[in-house]
């Protein structure tokens, strides 16, 4: 029988939030990633995307939440952030 466990994720972000002053960024945002996975990340603008991803990329620092065992590399980070901005 095959083994049916998930493999350790790639990205995890947990609960994330940022404000900008008062104005409420992210609020509660999860983000899981594994390895082999494809992610569109879409939105309306002013939706927070790419301040999800500045957080992940280290650009922009989190007001609250957890960023646990990240194992993606900076420079992964930075290919991911760039293909997702495309």
């Amino acid at each position: 029988m095959a083994d049916a466990t998930l493999p350790e994720p790639i990205v995890e972000m947990r609960s994330i939030e940022k404000a900008f002053g008062a104005v409420q960024a992210l609020r509660k945002v999860d983000l899981v990633l594994y390895p082999g996975e494809i992610l569109g990340l879409v939105g309306d603008n002013s939706a927070g995307k790419s301040t999800l991803m500045k957080i992940l990329t280290g650009a922009y620092q989190r007001d609250a939440g957890e960023m646990p065992g990240n194992r993606c590399t900076s420079r992964a980070r930075t290919r991911a952030v760039t293909s997702a901005s495309r």
